[in-house]
């Protein structure tokens, strides 16, 4: 099993087999998920935890680092798309 392995190219979720989760089943549990809690019919998407992803590192760490971990070739696309300026 993949769990425990240092490797900083591994995906951050996966299957049991180690191998890429499949787009629609992550959309059906995370469907699932909001209904259980009482949240069916909200507009929240997983995409919307790479925008706050991007944001956490940006003003955390710095607009390049979130641009790797996103895996974009620019950090344009990162602020002009993901990143929310800190409002401090």
């Amino acid at each position: 099993m993949l769990i425990g392995k240092a490797n900083s190219e591994h995906l951050l979720f996966f299957t049991r087999k180690g191998t890429a989760l499949a787009p629609h089943n992550v959309r059906r549990t995370f469907r699932e998920m909001l209904e259980s809690v009482g949240l069916d019919g909200v507009e929240i998407t997983p995409h919307a935890f790479r925008r706050t992803a991007a944001t956490l590192l940006t003003n955390k760490i710095d607009i390049e680092t979130a641009a790797g971990v996103l895996g974009h070739s620019s950090t344009a696309t990162t602020r002009e798309h993901y990143a929310e300026p800190d409002s401090r």
